[in-house]
């Protein structure tokens, strides 16, 4: 995933450095300011995990929060699988990271740049909690929704993939 990042960095940087000029904003100041923000989960406590439990109640119960591969539970498709399609995608965006029957894979958060009170990510759950700051060196991001095979995927370190794109869409649109 860096090595991907990485081989794009210098043109995000130039191009955030165009942008901010004007304005006197230092690049890296701004990058670090976003990265700042807490990574927020959001989830829906009443689901049902394939053990028959609350989301809720596994959570107290195990004091850890699981990936879909292991509870069973969505917000959107049901096709954490070995062949289905959140497998797939997962693979290719973690250039095949996860060895195929791993059920310890990913789990999806937000950076929550706005602070909403309801976290970062609402449509996937009424209630988030806020992860550790240092777990943002552990992130990856997507610029769009990670599920739709996004072209911008990087890690802190080369997050100017995805402030970048934020100012390309707003320039553009």
């Amino acid at each position: 995933m860096r090595k991907y990042a990485k081989s794009k960095y210098p043109e995000h940087i130039a191009y955030l450095e165009e942008i901010c000029k004007p304005f006197n904003i230092d690049v890296s100041s701004l990058i670090n300011h976003v990265l700042s923000k807490p990574v927020t989960i959001n989830f829906h406590p009443d689901r049902f995990s394939n053990n028959g439990k609350t989301i809720i109640e596994n959570l107290l119960e195990q004091g850890q929060y699981y990936s879909q591969f292991r509870t069973g539970t969505t917000n959107g498709g049901k096709s954490a699988f070995i062949g289905g399609d959140r497998f797939l995608w997962e693979q290719r965006i973690f250039f095949d990271a996860y060895p195929p029957e791993a059920i310890d894979r990913p789990k999806y958060g937000a950076l929550n740049i706005f602070q909403y009170l309801d976290g970062a990510s609402v449509r996937f759950g009424s209630c988030f909690f806020t992860l550790k700051k240092d777990v943002i060196y552990r992130c990856t991001f997507a610029y769009g929704d990670s599920s739709t095979n996004p072209d911008t995927l990087c890690t802190s370190d080369t997050f100017a993939a995805v402030l970048a794109n934020i100012f390309i869409d707003v320039k553009s649109n």
